[in-house]
């Protein structure tokens, strides 16, 4: 486990008793959460088909005390189940990365241990909990990805192109050559806390072209679905929007926990049906509006045409640059 993870998983705890006079159970409460109570959780990890996995290192570490560096190291390998058990004395919280080669990384967080579960008989119930985990594997990564794109937004009141396979604006505004999707934006901006800024995109200018919403897998490596749907309906209009007026709070954007998905450069047959398309994916966050900018986390365009694969080789190449690390690491030990 990394010193980072170590510190987003070990807490400082605040502790607070009535002042009335605690009651036995309050009590208990209070001194599991100082000094701990015995956890046990059991994990199955299993791949997308459900199958158990053998043989996946489970590193993490367990919070014992009030600091950062009151904690015990979680270590072990699941079994033929793919199987774990992680159990002794604990506070508040616990996190473990769960690894091994050919697959994603994932991790497996129980936060705030202390104040979402009770105690008896010294125990956090629930006691001997299971927790099935997805361990992805590595399968076919082929789409391009292009991270981490900051741009200036170049005209507001008015449709302009938006290029998803080189992630540019479409010519002349920028260097792209197609335009997956239109994009308009309008905004009105009275002070830092008295603004409305909206994005809509259009796929109306492609035949079955269009987008759709899924949630990430946030504690996986590759955080996507390893195919686009053919089973949902692709929208093909869409909007983003934040406003801040006076009492009403909007505040939707495509976040970090999503991803959208698009099908565009579609082609239809004689007959009207869809006979051609390009698939891929949007990261969140999509950010737009401070500066006059927008920001995306991520766009990943598969040149294949027909081709629903939305594995990527940016989560592949890390994937590959984690698991060397660990090897690197285990041979000078």
């Amino acid at each position: 486990m990394t010193p980072l993870i170590v510190a987003v998983c070990l807490t400082a705890l605040p502790l607070v008793l009535n002042a009335a006079g605690p009651s036995a159970a309050e009590m208990a409460l209070y001194q599991a959460r100082r000094h701990g109570a015995l956890a046990r959780e059991l994990i199955r990890v299993v791949n997308q088909n459900g199958e158990p996995v053998l043989g996946a290192s489970v590193i993490g570490a367990m919070q014992t005390g009030e600091g950062m560096d009151d904690y015990s190291p979680i270590r072990g390998i699941t079994n033929t189940n793919g199987e774990f058990v992680i159990s002794g004395k604990c506070t508040n919280r616990l996190c473990c990365d769960i690894v091994k080669n050919g697959y994603y990384d994932t991790s497996f967080v129980l936060a705030d241990i202390g104040y979402t579960r009770d105690v008896s008989n010294g125990k956090w119930q629930p006691y001997g909990e299971r927790h099935d985990i997805v361990l992805k594997q590595v399968k076919n990564p082929i789409v391009q990805g292009r991270r981490f794109i900051l741009q200036v937004i170049p005209k507001y009141d008015e449709w302009i192109g938006y290029d998803f396979k080189c992630a540019d604006w479409v010519k002349p505004l920028g260097e792209g050559e197609f335009a997956d999707v239109m994009l308009l934006f309008t905004k009105r901006i009275n002070g830092n806390f008295d603004f409305a800024v909206k994005m809509e995109l259009s796929f109306e200018h492609q035949p079955f072209a269009g987008a759709y919403v899924a949630r990430k897998d946030v504690f996986s490596q590759f955080q996507s679905d390893y195919f686009a749907s053919t089973n949902v309906v692709y929208n093909n209009l869409l909007a983003f929007e934040v406003d801040r007026a006076g009492k009403k709070r909007v505040w939707e954007q495509l976040d970090n926990e999503s991803f959208l998905v698009f099908r565009t450069r579609t082609e239809v047959d004689e007959n009207g049906c869809l006979k051609k398309a390009h698939y891929g994916r949007i990261d969140g966050l999509w950010k737009f509006h401070e500066r006059n900018t927008m920001r995306l986390e991520g766009i990943f365009f598969n040149d294949i045409p027909n081709d629903l694969n939305l594995e990527d080789k940016f989560s592949y190449e890390e994937q590959r640059r984690r698991e060397q690390q660990r090897e690197e690491t285990c041979s000078t030990k």
